[in-house]
């Protein structure tokens, strides 16, 4: 585990920021543009592939559902 400089300080996770960006965006977004603001985000991210760390994020949290090829949106919850 690194050395979190950080200590006491909350840092939203992955799937967090993820979700506030659908839900703020309000339409579906792609995986490639989700890896970019998770890098922005989270600059201590250790993953070689960024998109393979969102995409497993997406297809595992219950709160993503796929619109259509390589497209995701926040679950509308009913």
């Amino acid at each position: 585990m690194p050395y979190n400089k950080n200590v006491g300080v909350s840092i939203p996770s992955v799937g967090t920021i993820i979700a506030n960006y659908i839900a703020n965006k309000k339409t579906p977004v792609s995986c490639k543009e989700l890896a970019e603001v998770a890098k922005k985000e989270r600059s201590d991210l250790l993953s070689k592939d960024v998109g393979a760390t969102i995409r497993s994020i997406l297809l595992r949290d219950k709160r993503f559902v796929r619109t259509s090829v390589g497209m995701y949106d926040v679950k509308k919850e009913s």
